[in-house]
């Protein structure tokens, strides 16, 4: 949201200087895209470390909150086709958009969910990033 903002104003911003050109577009986007992140990022520290009635870590938090922020950006992008595919069509009746509504608020809340489990997994083993070492050597049963 924050993303679609600031690139909707730095477009009539340069529209209205006149300034043109492919580069400024691109860093228009990719600026808009780190406040995006950086809003997802925001979000997820909020209700990973204040809503869940515990405090985990800092570490643990900023692990879920980046494995979070990035989750919900990467499914952005097709939750928006699966609204839009389902808004166009009006042969599929009225339920079509509440069903993709539930189906994007599903697939955010997973992702929530999946962060916060990473999130207390990591508090729980607390092992500083330094002495994990791959596993080499598995026992067969």
């Amino acid at each position: 949201m924050a993303g679609t903002a600031t690139l909707n104003f730095a477009n009539q911003v340069m529209d209205a200087e006149g300034i043109e050109g492919t580069e400024s577009r691109w860093m228009t986007r990719v600026g808009a895209g780190l406040l995006t992140l950086a809003t997802d990022f925001l979000v997820m520290r909020l209700v990973l470390g204040r809503l869940g009635g515990i405090r985990p870590p800092g570490n643990a938090l900023t692990v879920g909150c980046i494995v979070g922020a990035v989750g919900i950006e990467v499914l952005r992008i097709p939750m928006a086709l699966v609204l839009s595919f389902s808004v166009d069509k009006p042969q599929y009746g009225a339920l079509t958009a509440p069903i993709g509504i539930l189906l994007v608020l599903y697939l955010n809340s997973l992702t929530v969910y999946g962060a916060a489990a990473l999130t207390a997994g990591v508090a729980e083993r607390d092992i500083p990033i330094e002495d994990i070492k791959p596993v080499t050597d598995i026992e067969t049963a």
